[in-house]
């Protein structure tokens, strides 16, 4: 396929920049305690790093190890568990799931594909409210109440979303496979992949190297610190714990080519649309187990998870091949609008900057890089593909507001495209301290100082 002819190893040294500059301004000022983040291309890993603390009181570092809970990402381990026992032929996707729970009394109609879907009907939570006070229903609990009908619309009349759902996919692997949820994922994903910072649901092992859970960032209110419980029978829809090391290898086993878990022709069926529902400003698509969605001309396939004191997503191209796992330990991060800015900054630097100005290349751009600082805002300066290009990191696609800073003489560039509200075509100059650094940039008549300059001192907790 053409797009994955398109990372050369000069791109994505250059996209590994951009994006950490960008992410490294967008933890501060989003405020975000820690995040970690992978990048894997093919069965390559192509970035990993963390950004702030995986605990505030101590400091401690986040890393590309640092585990967090992935919440809702769990259920993309039991949609491939799913399809592996379909694959088996032990069970059969639009079979209805009475065939398969001998508890359940009531034929509702509901079928395994329409679980995979969120299109059974099936209420969201159950009737316990454990998203409040940390007290997940066990199997019995769920039984229970799925038997005196947890229906709220009936198969296919409408999307909605459900971790009931998922949970009733968990035990319908344990009924068909004979074993434990959490043995069989072991045994068929965890082990196969070698995956070994990932765990179904918290035990002292992961609990000792998970991070700290904040809750969201209200205006003078100090961040709630929240606790780890067991998922219990949600395990299958909500329970697991990784970090972005093995969800890049994870994401590498759902490239077409990869055989390691599943038939290419078994991912095409869950990476399909099976869904589509139209809410006006936007629509919901779903495929078996992922979320489908567009950044730019790209289609993402993968999904979101919302946990006390967690915020993740996970996403991949699998026509570039290349993936993104992007974890927070904070509620209300928004980590899917921080992940469709890494795809935007992948798509931009893969599909341009292909022919470099022969002159500028002489130039050593990369002196000139930095991030500076004006009360009215801030804005990043970085050399791609021997070029220098100006963007604000505040923005959530930067490159849809890129300048093309063209060199005139010494250390001054023409600002020679961008918006024409801006300062087009004027000048950007550059002044560097006795030790060799760039102290001062003067853009038009304003003059910003480095940003390392305006924030030291002056950092928040």
């Amino acid at each position: 396929m053409k797009g994955k002819e398109t990372l050369t190893k000069e791109k994505i040294k250059c996209i590994n920049k951009v994006i950490d500059k960008w992410l490294g301004y967008q933890k501060i000022i989003k405020r975000i305690p820690g995040m970690s983040v992978g990048i894997i291309h093919k069965d390559n890993i192509i970035f990993s790093k963390g950004y702030g603390y995986e605990n505030i009181k101590t400091k401690k570092p986040t890393t590309d190890e640092t585990l967090y809970r992935i919440a809702s990402n769990s259920k993309m381990f039991t949609a491939i568990s799913i399809m592996q026992l379909v694959e088996s032929e032990k069970l059969r996707l639009d079979d209805p799931i009475v065939k398969y729970l001998s508890w359940l009394k009531k034929d509702d109609g509901m079928t395994i594909r329409q679980l995979l879907t969120h299109s059974s009907g099936i209420n969201r939570d159950g009737e316990t409210s454990h998203w409040i006070d940390d007290n997940f229903p066990n199997i019995k609990e769920i039984k229970e109440h799925v038997s005196k009908g947890a229906m709220t619309y009936n198969p296919i009349e409408k999307f909605k979303y459900s971790n009931l759902g998922y949970s009733l996919l968990g035990n319908i692997i344990e009924e068909v496979a004979g074993k434990s949820y959490d043995q069989y994922v072991k045994e068929n994903i965890i082990e196969k992949l070698n995956l070994k910072d990932t765990y179904p649901d918290i035990n002292e092992e992961a609990e000792n190297k998970l991070a700290t859970g904040y809750g969201r960032d209200i205006p003078g209110v100090e961040r709630e610190i929240f606790t780890n419980p067991s998922t219990n029978a949600m395990v299958s829809a909500t329970g697991f714990i990784s970090n972005v090391l093995d969800l890049c290898k994870f994401m590498s086993s759902q490239f077409l080519e990869n055989d390691s878990l599943l038939k290419s022709q078994t991912k095409k069926e869950m990476q399909r649309i099976q869904w589509v529902e139209d809410k006006g400003d936007y629509s919901i698509n779903w495929g078996l187990g992922y979320n489908i969605w567009k950044v730019e001309k790209s289609k993402i396939i993968g999904h979101g998870g919302g946990f006390a004191g967690f915020t993740t997503g996970v996403g991949f191209d699998k026509e570039k091949e290349i993936g993104v796992a992007l974890l927070t330990n904070a509620s209300g991060s928004n980590a899917f609008e921080l992940l469709g800015g890494i795809f935007h900054i992948i798509n931009s630097v893969s599909n341009q900057y292909d022919s470099p100005d022969q002159e500028e290349s002489k130039i050593n751009l990369e002196k000139y890089e930095g991030r500076f600082h004006e009360r009215g805002g801030d804005l990043e300066i970085v050399e791609i593909n021997k070029e220098l290009f100006l963007f604000y990191p505040e923005n959530l696609a930067p490159f849809k507001e890129l300048y093309k800073l063209k060199h005139k003489e010494g250390d001054t560039f023409i600002i020679e495209t961008g918006d024409s509200f801006d300062y087009i075509g004027e000048e950007a100059t550059f002044n560097f301290d006795k030790s060799g650094k760039v102290n001062r940039l003067k853009v038009g008549p304003n003059t910003f100082i480095t940003f390392e300059e305006f924030y030291q001192g002056k950092k928040a907790p």
